[in-house]
């Protein structure tokens, strides 16, 4: 699928208000239908108090009613619930799409998930490229409905992949572009869950070892709970109260040191299962959907196992953690459960259902977390319809885009240049250029089009050629007075960490701004020069920015591999000016002095 087959930017405005217009009506029809469910209850409800009220004073022929209403109460509210459900569905609809809506106007920063904060500690560009955090990569995108897409999209993010699971990855992502409908049943899941689902706690608690109670356990339950309803029928046949007593004392005795036995099950359970319909309803999708592209389709065999269907047998596990959470927490039901020792009987359910999927479970969670992100990225690839999908090749290193932008600029202030990086051919770029004047915004538009290539998703370019490459980026480099570190030995640290990568199996592109700017300008011509050249010797291509002209003459030194080009800027009526456009060559002037004495600055 290109450009030309996902639509125009109007028609796309057109889709997301069609859609929005939908389910701003359904939320309509359901707040109508709401209103008359519960006036009806209300009538019932003051209609069955009447008549229990007339049946008190003698009026037996009111004894129909006092059947029939409560009947009619308890349907109509079984009704109300589900007109609420389909309410709330409508009210998710309308929320998504009102986001969308925002996204294609340029209002999408500090709206959704700021993505894991675990996966930026790990990676040596996260920070750099502005991948996590507000207004970042992974907001712009749009939320992942669950928090297994969120960390399977954070995932892509940052690890390298061969050129053929890219390839997969986009040929998934171009059938969930034209999937618009299955994109809305994966946005329409569940409520606001990026906080409720934790898959690492769902993955540790499933692997647990067995916790189901053990036969004495329950055989002490069954006895107790049947010497309950014994004792409690003669307490209503008001033959003996005494037994029931003894009995009930001795459940609570039995229940208190259970219970401190069993510290923490109703938490870890909680905890790890919270939401467990959702995955559920992510895994129903894989079972009932026809996929094309063959990563869609692998995803939907790793889910199929023999007997029932891992969404029925997830849902089954979910009903039955729900129903010990009732038999602790429920008002209503939590006597009768502790009376009749019903809860090492659910507990006991629990664990065999645990067991019994233990083994599937990874393979379960690592496929919803999938499908949820080649959803988010449909949708993100039908929304950005003017934006193509990278070429991937085999080859490499290489990076070589014709219009290349940073994605986060709007449309009307984003301007693009053309980049070429190979190894075999221009494998450096030694960028000169004067403050303010684009050289960090290359870097940052190069290696944010990495990782969009990396996940399937369209890039921003007039055209891209690119092979599978692992990014080492230092570009905001800071000092820490916690630790003691300074900045030029932060950002030797992290030279050191990019200099591991270009080792790696993986082909690197490194992205360094005004490398070694911390130190004196003999030791930076000398460490720059040595690292970077270190870094090509061994295959890497990459981009390096400096105000120390000197440093230039290192293209020299490289030969045809390496380039110099540069920024430049212009004073108009004493303003600085820049128009962010590379050209070849060194830079031939500085705006330093003229930015000091536009502050007042006698230089």
């Amino acid at each position: 699928m290109n450009r030309d087959e996902r639509g125009t930017r109007e028609g796309v405005l057109a889709d997301i208000e069609s859609r929005l217009a939908r389910w701003r009506s359904a939320v309509a029809d359901e707040k109508r239908i709401e209103g008359y469910v519960s006036h009806a209850r209300l009538v019932v409800f003051l209609g069955g108090g009447g008549a229990l009220w007339w049946a008190a004073s003698g009026d037996h022929g009111l004894l129909g009613w006092l059947i029939g209403l409560p009947l009619a109460f308890l349907a109509l509210v079984l009704w109300h619930g589900r007109v609420l459900e389909r309410l709330a569905a409508a009210q998710r609809g309308v929320a998504l799409y009102e986001r969308a809506a925002g996204r294609m106007d340029g209002d999408w920063a500090g709206h959704g998930s700021e993505g894991p904060a675990s996966v930026e500690a790990i990676d040596v560009c996260a920070h750099d490229l502005d991948l996590f955090g507000q207004a970042s990569l992974f907001q712009w995108i749009g939320p992942a409905r669950t928090t297994l897409g969120e960390a399977t999209l954070a995932r892509w993010f940052v690890t390298p992949v061969g050129a053929d699971v890219m390839r997969a990855r986009r040929e998934a992502v171009e059938e969930m572009t034209a999937e618009r409908d299955l994109c809305e049943r994966v946005g329409l899941l569940g409520d606001d869950v990026a906080e409720r689902l934790d898959p690492a706690a769902l993955r540790a608690w499933m692997q647990a070892p067995s916790d189901a109670p053990s036969r004495g356990t329950l055989l002490v339950a069954s006895v107790l709970g049947t010497l309950a309803v014994i004792t409690g029928l003669l307490l209503w046949l008001e033959i003996a109260a005494f037994p029931f007593l003894i009995v009930v004392l001795v459940e609570i005795f039995v229940s208190k040191q259970r219970a401190r036995s069993r510290e923490g099950w109703t938490d870890a359970a909680s905890r790890a299962c919270n939401e467990l319909g959702l995955l559920a309803d992510v895994l129903e999708l894989l079972e009932t959907h026809t996929f094309r592209t063959t990563a869609l389709q692998s995803l939907a065999e790793s889910v199929r196992v023999d007997g029932d269907a891992p969404s029925l047998r997830v849902r089954d596990l979910d009903r039955r953690v729900q129903r010990v959470l009732e038999a602790e927490r429920n008002p209503w039901f939590a006597p009768i459960s502790g009376l009749l020792q019903l809860r090492p009987l659910f507990e006991r359910r629990v664990a065999e259902a645990r067991l019994g999927i233990a083994a599937s479970i990874d393979a379960w969670i690592d496929a919803a977390g999938a499908v949820d992100a080649f959803a988010t990225l449909g949708t993100h690839a039908f929304e950005q319809c003017d934006h193509p999908w990278a070429a991937v090749e085999d080859d490499g290193p290489r990076f070589e885009g014709i219009g290349v932008g940073h994605p986060l600029l709007a449309r009307d202030v984003r301007v693009v240049n053309d980049v070429a990086l190979a190894h075999d051919q221009l494998a450096l770029l030694l960028v000169s250029g004067s403050n303010m004047s684009g050289k960090s915004t290359l870097l940052r538009s190069v290696g944010v089009n990495v990782v969009l290539a990396r996940c399937g998703a369209p890039v921003c370019a007039e055209s891209l050629r690119l092979s599978p490459l692992t990014i080492g980026a230092s570009i905001r480099i800071q000092d820490s007075l916690a630790e003691g570190a300074s900045h030029f030995y932060a950002e030797i640290t992290r030279l050191r960490d990019i200099d591991q990568l270009t080792k790696s199996e993986w082909p690197a592109l490194f992205l360094l701004d005004e490398i070694l700017h911390g130190t004196n300008s003999h030791d930076r011509l000398i460490g720059a020069s040595a690292v970077v050249r270190a870094f090509v010797e061994r295959g890497a291509v990459g981009i390096v920015t400096t105000h120390d002209l000197a440093l230039a003459k290192l293209a020299d030194d490289l030969g045809s591999v390496a380039r110099n080009v540069h920024f430049e800027d212009h004073v108009v009526d004493g303003e600085m000016v820049f128009d962010y456009r590379m050209r070849d060559g060194v830079v031939e002037r500085g705006n330093a002095l003229e930015l000091m004495r536009g502050l007042g600055l006698d230089v």
